[in-house]
């Protein structure tokens, strides 16, 4: 009965553990983005896994609050999945000349997920004007 009881202590107590599998880190965490600039500006976006984890991760970026980044707003990340080996992508930013104005800094997040499991990094976006 002890033994019984014990065990399912154990059990319990590994269930609500957080076990890792994957990381993501940005770099660098601040991105600034010219209005029209048509190569846009660039980040690093590194995934670390467990030894053991091997399934694909897939990566989308989105505002910190969950929402979608505004109309004239473009973030591409080449590869968009993380497969095997692939220990980095790379996050390509744009914003449009027609970028409402009023949007200067954006809290966003990249958000990557495996099956049920999720990670994500946050960065902030840096918007400017074009120059002169």
């Amino acid at each position: 009965m002890h033994k019984t009881l014990a065990l399912l202590a154990l059990l319990g107590l590994l269930s609500g553990c957080n076990v890792f599998t994957f990381r993501i880190s940005v770099n660098p965490k601040v991105l600034e983005v010219v209005r029209g600039d048509s190569n846009g500006s660039a980040a690093i976006v590194a995934l670390e896994r467990a030894k053991d984890f091997t399934a694909p991760v897939i990566c989308s970026v989105r505002t910190q609050a969950g929402g979608s980044l505004p109309s004239g707003l473009s973030a591409t990340l080449t590869p968009p999945t993380f497969e095997g080996e692939t220990p980095n992508a790379v996050l390509n930013v744009k914003a449009e000349e027609s970028l409402d104005p009023a949007i200067t800094t954006l809290e966003a997040q990249v958000y990557c997920e495996s099956g049920t499991l999720y990670n994500y990094d946050n960065l902030t976006l840096d918007i400017k004007p074009k120059a002169g």
